[in-house]
């Protein structure tokens, strides 16, 4: 899909992460919020016509209570967390895509989760895809610039452009001056409306920028996760007669399982 390792297609997929330091960039500081260890259960959609008025109702709907429930708003503490974030089903089991909030004040994405690669980079300029929400750096009080170039590429394309740093939000969990790629050209179909970037989810030994991935920053802080795993359960719509381009894609659970 978007590397050579694609996303898991099983419906469970338990993966265990290191608690090791990585080696090279020093890990970007974590301040972790306090979900609850509480997962919420999908159920497969009747099989019936949607249209694109449906499905965006649905994402707003879900996005709002993961948000009142796991969002920067709750009590921070630095200890036994656990969160959850909800997945979208993208052509019938083409690709999985999750939100993450960048900046501050907060701006929602959407980005394909990839176990396949380590880098995290949002699409900044209307060259990189039409159609999709690019990430306002002049609208971020905590962004910093770091004006080094950054280029990944995958086995579907490439993505070009700068690095920067800023405060980062993923299924309960914030991590502040965490690198990421700022993106302004990609490969033709690269991204597709909604996506506006990707998240990897492998070690930082893979990561082109050399910055510590999201979950390892959070890995890495002693004690920040319940239990020291996540948990992928996906949907499956690839043989579902009437399934829209949009359908719900199962749960990223982080700290606990589902």
């Amino acid at each position: 899909m978007y590397s050579s390792t694609s996303l898991p297609l099983s419906l469970l997929a338990l993966l265990v992460l290191n608690l090791s330091p990585a080696a090279g960039l020093a890990p970007p500081e974590p301040t972790v919020t306090q979900p609850p260890g509480y997962s919420i259960p999908l159920k497969r959609a009747p099989q019936q016509k949607r249209d694109s008025s449906d499905v965006g109702a649905w994402l707003q709907n879900h996005r709002a209570n993961v948000e009142a429930k796991y969002g920067m708003k709750s009590a921070v503490r630095k200890r036994d967390g656990s969160g959850v974030n909800l997945l979208t089903n993208q052509n019938s089991d083409t690709s999985y895509f999750g939100s993450i909030a960048v900046g501050t004040p907060s701006q929602s994405f959407d980005v394909i989760l990839d176990t396949g690669s380590s880098d995290l980079w949002l699409a900044t300029s209307s060259q990189a895809a039409r159609g999709i929400t690019l990430f306002d750096t002049s609208s971020s009080s905590t962004f910093v610039a770091t004006n080094n170039s950054f280029s990944v590429q995958y086995a579907s394309g490439s993505a070009t452009g700068t690095l920067g740093s800023d405060t980062v939000s993923f299924a309960g969990f914030d991590v502040s001056s965490q690198t990421f790629g700022l993106v302004d050209g990609t490969s033709s179909g690269l991204l597709t409306s909604p996506v506006s970037g990707l998240m990897g989810l492998a070690f930082q030994s893979l990561a082109t920028s050399g910055a510590t991935p999201f979950w390892q920053a959070i890995t890495n802080t002693r004690g920040a996760l319940s239990n020291p795993l996540f948990g992928v359960q996906l949907t499956r719509f690839n043989n579902a007669s009437g399934a829209t381009t949009l359908e719900p894609g199962g749960t990223f659970d982080f700290g606990t399982t589902n």
